[in-house]
Order: structure tokens, then sequence, then C-alpha cells
């Protein structure tokens, strides 16, 4: 008996559901607070109460990311910090979704239900066997590569330049870039509007998407134009994504602007030059994204050049202007800022557009090796399409059932860091405590939740709290390559200006013989010694 049309849309439709959920799953997350978690999730779960964050100086500090950690807050206030890799989970299924969506629209595969066939919930009449087949191997393709069985997904298909990226081992404001991609995704639906909306949340969540934003409304805007002379509708289309950024970029001028101009200029300087910091300098966040040259090397070349390659594939295609505009707009302000050495363009990484353009260009890349493949062994793939197509479902199964158990594992995992020491100082903290702890022990503060003097890896963005930061993070690197009564003082200037009352020492490194300081804790890696007063 042969399936109707609804009942086979709505098999499809359920059966890509299931992808989605899948390609979800499966990919690898990071248990938390990973790398970068540790800077962006602390005004959050400050605001949340947990721990005896709300009395760490950075978070005091301004605010960056103010959307994002009013989400990190009451995610932790209602859900529980679990929740935020299920956030992560419907973050990559958005991904998927846009990504076979602009994929489908420029190859001929079918196209179950991502908006870019005529009717949306069934296959096209005209889609064959064959490209059927084509879209669910693409589908299993993609979920086994960004499982990360046979590579990391990371530097290997999402990467954009200076190691910026729309998706990481964990949720942060940057995987919001994955909306700078549905945007395109619904604007070649003929939907300018909800890709504005896209595109205006993405640079709410993180600002540094503003230019990018920016870039593609510009580009929808003209391409709006030159396909049907609409001048109204492109109108709109920009004051709907300007109103819609409008209050964050109220926001950061109300809030960033410089204090002073020699103060503007001292933090700029730290942030972007680095210069100061010397030969620690490496461990801040910004380093290596805001100058060309540190990143400028034969991997950039070649993610170019890859970039590059994708959008000469699709020249014929809807998609070619929407990629081609902003790939160039981004290297020509990329030269500029290197020409010029312009601090203030370094810090908006014109560069970060790629961050979105390098997904998919990699999935261009391979859907078309994928529909080459299928021509040239048409023959032989013929006779086996349906053991073919069965594998590739089969496939997508086993990499499902493994992504439970990953994430099973990952949600009884404890917090990264979180050390028999950290435990410790979690348990013994009273208020008015401070913690100075070696500047690359990136984790504690989250770990333990408690206050630190200072580490490397969180700075603030507010000019004079950037300098505020510099002065602390001199004063614990002095402390700590310091010996005798040069770091018995640096260590009383900790107590008497900031507030210090317990030291963190990694083992095998000098302790200074301060009268000062006293062993609370030791274990075979962390010694901790309370500062005991006169």
């Amino acid at each position: 008996m042969p399936i109707s049309p609804t009942t086979k849309a709505r098999l499809t439709f359920i059966g890509n559901i299931l992808l989605l959920l899948v390609f979800a799953i499966s990919f690898p997350q990071s248990p938390l607070y990973t790398s970068n978690q540790n800077t962006y999730f602390v005004h959050g779960l400050a605001d949340a109460g947990v721990g005896y964050l709300k009395l760490d100086w950075f978070a005091q500090t301004t605010d960056p990311f103010p959307v994002f950690s009013a989400l990190v807050s009451a995610t932790a206030r209602t859900l529980g910090e679990s929740a935020f890799y299920f956030l992560y989970m419907a973050i990559l299924a958005i991904y998927l979704y846009a990504i076979l969506g602009i994929v489908c629209s420029i190859h001929d595969m079918g196209c179950p239900w991502w908006g870019c066939c005529r009717e949306p919930n069934a296959w096209r009449e005209e889609d064959s066997p064959r490209s059927r087949l084509k879209y669910v191997a693409f589908a299993a393709l993609l979920v086994v590569l960004y499982s990360g069985i046979l590579v990391d997904p990371n530097p290997s298909l999402v990467n954009g330049l200076a190691g910026q990226f729309a998706l990481g081992s964990f949720f942060q404001p940057a995987t919001f870039g994955v909306l700078l991609i549905l945007s395109i995704h619904l604007f070649m639906r003929d939907k300018p509007f909800a890709a504005a909306a896209c595109l205006a949340i993405a640079a709410s969540v993180h600002p540094s998407y503003l230019l990018s934003a920016a870039i593609l409304t510009a580009t929808c805007m003209a391409v709006t134009v030159a396909r049907s002379g609409n001048y109204k509708r492109a109108i709109l289309l920009g004051a709907l994504a300007l109103v819609l950024v409008l209050p964050i970029v109220i926001y950061v001028r109300l809030n960033f602007s410089p204090t002073s101009p020699d103060v503007f200029r001292r933090a700029q300087s730290i942030l972007v030059d680095h210069e100061p910091l010397k030969g620690f300098a490496y461990l801040a966040g910004t380093s290596i994204h805001a100058h060309v040259h540190r990143w400028f090397n034969w991997v950039a070349v070649v993610r170019i050049g890859l970039i590059a390659l994708s959008i000469y594939l699709v020249r014929r295609t809807p998609l070619f202007m929407l990629l081609l505009v902003p790939f160039l707009t981004s290297m020509a302000l990329t030269l500029v800022q290197y020409l010029t050495g312009n601090r203030t363009l370094a810090m908006l990484f014109p560069w970060r557009v790629t961050a979105f353009l390098m997904p998919i260009a990699s999935s261009i890349i391979l859907a078309g090796l994928l529909v080459v493949s299928f021509r040239v062994f048409d023959r032989w793939i013929a006779r086996i399409a349906r053991p073919l197509h069965a594998l590739c479902l089969v496939t997508i199964v086993l990499v499902g059932c493994l992504g439970v158990y990953r994430k099973a594992v990952l949600l009884n995992m404890p917090r990264q860091g979180l050390t028999p020491a950290v435990a410790q100082a979690a348990e013994s903290y009273r208020p008015g405590e401070l913690y100075m702890i070696p500047l690359a022990m990136q984790t504690f503060r989250l770990a333990a939740n408690v206050p630190v003097l200072v580490d490397l890896k969180s700075h603030p963005y507010k000019d004079a709290e950037v300098i505020d930061w510099y002065e602390r993070v001199m004063l614990a690197h002095r402390f700590y390559t310091s010996h005798g009564q040069v770091a018995c003082e640096l260590l009383q200037t900790a107590v008497d200006v900031y507030g210090v009352t317990h030291v963190v020492f990694r083992c095998g490194t000098s302790i200074p013989a301060c009268d000062a300081l006293t062993e609370s804790y030791q274990d075979e890696k962390v010694s901790i010694y309370r500062v005991v007063g006169d």
C-alpha cells in the first residue's frame, strides 16, 4: 500500500527533527567551565547568586555582554548549570538546519523541509531517489565529521581567521554567530525581516558581531535592490535591523566610551598591543585576535583559499553575493588595519566575518565533492542505492547512540578545574576573603565560586578597568616571580591595597619565607597559604 503524501511529509518531518537531535547530541562539548567560559559566565553567575562571585572584583566591572549574562543568570536561577549544555545543543540544531538549507538550495539534493523547496513539508516531485540519497549521505557525513570521531570539527571545519569561530566545544557568546548563518538561509528563503532579526540577536549577544551583522545587512539590502528593484523593502530591512540592534549600540556607547584620551590610549595599548605584558601576554584573550601578524600564516592562507573556492563554486547561485561581499569587505578592512595599525579597527575584528563564512565554505566544498562523487560513480551507486541509504541511516543512529553516552558522561563530570584544593577553598571560604592565584590558573574562580585578585584570562573592556586589571596582573606577576624580602613586600602591598587573605602556589614553585604566610592546605599539585595579620 503506497504511503500518502501527508504521511510521507510527517515521517520526513520527524526524521529531520531526529537528525537535528543526533547532530546536537553527538557534537563534542567540554565540561563547565572551560577556557572562555571563565570570562563570559562570571557576571551572569554572580547575578544569579552562585557562590560568592558577587564579591569578586571582575564580576563588578562593566559587563561587555549584558544580554548573554542575563541569559546565563536566568538559566542558572531557573534550570541549573547543566542546562547550558542543552542551550548549546539548541544552537547546534539551528546550525545544522541552516547549513543543510543553504547547501540544499545550491546543490542537486533532495530538500525535505528546509524551506529551500516550494513545498516545505514534503519532497519535491522532481526530487529523484538519487537526490534524496545525496541528502541523506551528506547529512550522515556532517554528523560523523562534527562528532569528532574522525577529526576535530573545530579547527578543521568551522574556525575562521585568528582563531575566530561560531562553533566551539562549549557554550559562549561567540556561538550565537550561528544566527548569522541562519540569517543567510532565511534571506535565501525570501524572509529578509526574519534574517534581520537573527542578525540583531547575534550582535546583541556578542557585540563583536556588530560589524559582521552590519556588513550582512548592507549586503542583503543591496541584493534586494539588485534582484527586485524594491528600494522600499531594502530600506525597511535596514531600518528594522538598526532598530533591533540600537539598544546594544547605545549600551556600548554609554558604558565603553573613553574615560579620557590618555586612559583610552593606554587601555588600547594593553589590550591590542600587549606590550606592557611582554613575555606572558600570549595567555591573554585578545592578543592573537587583534594582531594580523600574529595569526596570518599558512593556515590562514589555506582558510582564505577555501572560502574563495566556495564563493567560486556558488558563482551562479543566489548565495554568491551573500558570501562575496562580506568576504571582500572583511579582507579590505583587514588590509586597512594591517597597513594603518589602527587599534580601534583591530578591536572591531573585521576578520571575524570568516567565523561564519568558513563553516558555510567547508560545507559547500564537502557537498560539492559528494555531488561529483555521485556523478562519477553513478552506475555503481545505482546498484547499491538502497544498501547505501540504509548504511547512512545506521551510521547516523550509531553516532547518535555514541552522543547519548557522551552526554551522560558529560552531565556527571565535575566543573573544569574542580580539584581537591579548589573544593577546600570553596568549603572553607568566608565573606571578605580574597585569593591571589597564579595568573594562568584561570579555572579557579568559577570552580570554587570565590573571589580572586586577578587572572590573565579574564579582563574587562572599560578603559579605566583595563588599567586596574593590568595593575593587578603586574602585582601578581611580580610577586610570583620574586623572592625573599621583595616578595614579602609585594605580598604586603596586595594585602593593604586589595585585601588579599589567601595565596595559592603551584607545587614546585618557590614560596617566599614571609612571616605573614601560614600554610592551610597542601596536596601534590597546590599549596594554599593564609595571610596572618600582625
